[in-house]
């Protein structure tokens, strides 16, 4: 019970490179990725594209005798589930939210608000055990497997972004200074061991600055808290000021909204927890995936048109240009080429190309080849139209007509809309051999949270299907048990 800690050493640790993190600096990473997508890495072609274009400083080794910036710095990627660790997979193998960031789906801001409010511990990353941690325990009573395992075992679960803002919006409430320093997030913020200790973080933070009582800081924690101050203020909803972490004024704003969207990210049944032998590889499936729980996050682009960039934000360049009164040519589906997934094909883990990909479109290409390969397995024959129907399965005497969208949680209402629209539009300028046996498919290239109004609103008002990602896999809500064969 807080302020109590399970074991000696805990911490935040998140990565060591948390200074160097900037849009162009992610935006490099992934593109020299790209040069060995979906294959074994090739660090010197890597290293030298990170180096000839600017991205990052050579960090030539002196063990090795060579420039090594990709040993040094993809940690960074994988430490944000932007691709899976090169731990776990020896091919390099981008996630989804990588893939909207770099297709331009989502900007950097949102993209470092999504993740950081969603990392969390126990985390499947952080799962090495170093000898000094192993040493803190009395001699033969350490018998965890990771970390990781040792925090599930432990009761910890905690989100330090959610728990930080929850502190700081409570300060603000009561009136206090609603910020704090490294000092501070090492005395109290660090013992918290679930969400739901933010009340009495923010008690002994209030009462230790009244002079009444002070607690010592957590040794191993300091690093920590200053990487974890640096990234979270780079975020919309923080601000850096005199080496104090403090609210934003967007935080302030909508503080109502921002603390539903902290109160469902608390709950405990929304962590990942380590299960099974292929842990490490369902964290990034996991946590590689848009989640629109995070639902709340302000669009800072500079926007010079208005009218034209929220209409490619709502409805994406793919769809704006489509004339009305366009007819449906149905033709047998050949995969996407310049998207593909990987060896796994039951997966969205994508070889992507970035010299090739079209703006919007590889994630969106991804969610279709996934769907189509799903279809074929089960015995469908699948088409589609490139113009106009992204597939059209035909199955036990039904046909499914599937619209497949790229969504983030800014424009997820409006692309919801739209594709209910331009999928029933399909529906009429389609010919009536299925009239009475077609069943209409939205498909979204992010993970819905199971208590969302839209799922009951697609598949019982609307009784259509719905598709989503879940852990980079297909998630099927229908109440057709055939659509769930088809797509299982």
């Amino acid at each position: 019970m807080y302020p109590e800690i399970p074991y000696d050493g805990l911490t935040w640790p998140i990565t060591q490179h948390a200074g160097v993190i900037s849009e162009d600096v992610l935006r490099g990473l992934l593109e020299a990725c790209s040069l060995c997508a979906g294959k074994r890495v090739n660090p010197t072609a890597i290293n030298a594209y990170l180096v000839d274009n600017g991205i990052l400083t050579a960090n030539f080794r002196a063990d090795s005798q060579q420039v090594d910036a990709w040993r040094d710095y993809q940690q960074i990627l994988s430490e944000l589930g932007l691709i899976f660790s090169t731990a776990v997979s020896n091919e390099v193998l981008l996630t989804p939210v990588s893939v909207a960031f770099i297709d331009g789906t989502i900007s950097f801001e949102e993209l470092l608000t999504l993740q950081l409010f969603k990392y969390q511990y126990p985390n499947g990353h952080k799962t090495q055990i170093s000898p000094s941690l192993r040493n803190s325990f009395p001699e033969g009573t350490f018998n965890y497997e990771s970390v990781a395992h040792m925090q599930a075992l432990n009761g910890i679960q905690v989100r330090p972004a959610v728990l930080i803002w929850t502190v700081l919006m409570q300060l603000y409430q009561q009136g206090a200074d609603p910020s704090v320093s490294v000092d501070e997030m090492q005395r109290y913020l660090v013992r918290a061991t679930k969400n739901s200790d933010a009340r009495a973080c923010t008690a002994a933070i209030v009462a230790s600055r009244a002079g009444t009582f002070s607690y010592e800081p957590l040794a191993r924690a300091r690093r920590n808290m200053q990487d974890w101050m640096k990234l979270l203020g780079a975020t919309p909803l923080f601000n850096l000021a005199n080496n104090r972490l403090c609210l934003s004024t967007y935080s302030v704003d909508n503080i109502d909204e921002l603390w539903d969207m902290c109160q469902t990210l608390s709950n405990p049944e929304t962590f990942w927890m380590p299960i099974g032998t292929t842990y490490k590889w369902d964290w990034f499936a996991y946590y590689g995936n848009i989640d629109l729980s995070i639902s709340l996050i302000p669009n800072v682009e500079t926007i010079s048109d208005q009218n034209t960039t929220q209409r490619q934000l709502d409805l994406g360049e793919d769809d704006a240009q489509l004339p009305a009164g366009r007819n449906v040519n149905l033709q047998p589906f050949s995969e996407i080429q310049h998207s593909d997934v990987s060896g796994n094909r039951r997966r969205i883990v994508s070889e992507y190309d970035y010299r090739k990909s079209q703006k919007g479109r590889n994630l969106h290409d991804s969610m279709v080849n996934l769907i189509a390969q799903r279809c074929v397995a089960n015995g469908a024959s699948v088409f589609s139209d490139p113009r106009t129907v992204d597939l059209c399965a035909r199955y036990s005497g039904y046909e499914y007509l599937i619209e497949v969208k790229s969504i983030t949680p800014s424009n997820f209402i409006a692309r919801l809309r739209y594709a209910i629209g331009q999928v029933h539009q399909y529906n009429y300028l389609l010919p009536h051999t299925y009239s009475e046996n077609r069943r209409l498919v939205l498909a979204f290239t992010a993970e819905i949270p199971d208590d969302s109004w839209s799922i009951s609103f697609v598949t019982e008002y609307m009784s259509m299907d719905l598709l989503t990602l879940h852990a980079s896999n297909l998630k099927v809500c229908s109440n057709q048990e055939l659509s769930h064969r088809l797509f299982a």
